[in-house]
């Protein structure tokens, strides 16, 4: 399982594409927090940086990712010879999520600190000296994160089960939009709050809840139970799947 850790992270440090995403999540995030600065819609770096964990482009970046860091997997046959070789398909999935995960926190937190310094560097980082706002951007940092980790492990499911860059990345690039329609359109209560269990939902209810129940509590149970949940059933799939 190390072995496999440090072979993924060594293709992670490597791969160009990160890169290029990288570089568009900076660009993204410098316009986003230019224009944010400009119209006023943020009052100090600190209120840029909590409202940019919701914004919804991030979830399309870790989409992307992951469809492109698994189905590649696939096509390159590295995945088919690693099982050749003996390693464990629960290995496989084990390590890839892990070293996903690492590259799916970095995309996120970069956008909300970029947006947070445009901020500050306009408004101040915050506009009254409170700083019992510090344990507020580490609680929403920590189960945004979480919420984050969770939508990883719901990409790299779609990512095995497919064992397709296009497919992964189609399926889940709709899934947020799918979801943000849904949300507007159908008038059943029941399928609404069922939609809420989405991890893009509870990163909303943690910036806007402050209470411990629905703004931490919930979000956090949600989110791991989501992560273990996908975790199992990636598993279980890709251990009766065939491989192309």
């Amino acid at each position: 399982m190390k072995n496999l850790i440090k072979f993924n992270a060594e293709r992670l440090k490597k791969d160009k594409f990160f890169y290029v995403l990288i570089l568009s999540v900076t660009l993204l995030s410098i316009l986003s927090g230019f224009q944010d600065t400009v119209q006023g819609n943020i009052s100090s770096g600190y209120e840029g940086f909590i409202k940019s964990y919701s914004d919804i482009f991030m979830s399309f970046f870790i989409a992307v990712y992951c469809g492109y860091f698994i189905g590649s997997d696939f096509s390159s046959k590295i995945i088919q010879r690693q099982i050749s070789s003996g390693i464990s398909r629960k290995d496989i999935v084990i390590s890839k999520l892990i070293v996903l995960m690492i590259a799916s926190f970095i995309i996120v937190n970069l956008y909300p600190i970029i947006v947070g310094i445009m901020g500050s560097l306009k408004y101040g980082f915050l506009p009254i000296k409170d700083y019992n706002n510090i344990l507020e951007i580490v609680r929403i940092l920590i189960i945004s994160n979480l919420c984050f980790m969770s939508l990883t492990s719901i990409y790299s499911l779609l990512g095995f089960a497919t064992q397709s860059i296009g497919e992964t990345i189609g399926i889940s690039l709709a899934i947020p939009v799918v979801i943000s329609m849904l949300q507007g359109i159908i008038p059943i209560e029941f399928i609404k709050k069922s939609i809420t269990f989405f991890p893009l939902s509870q990163i909303k209810n943690v910036i806007i809840n402050k209470n411990f129940i629905d703004g931490t509590l919930r979000p956090t149970t949600i989110s791991l139970i989501v992560f273990f949940i996908m975790i199992t059933i990636t598993i279980l799939i890709f251990r009766k799947s065939d491989i192309n």
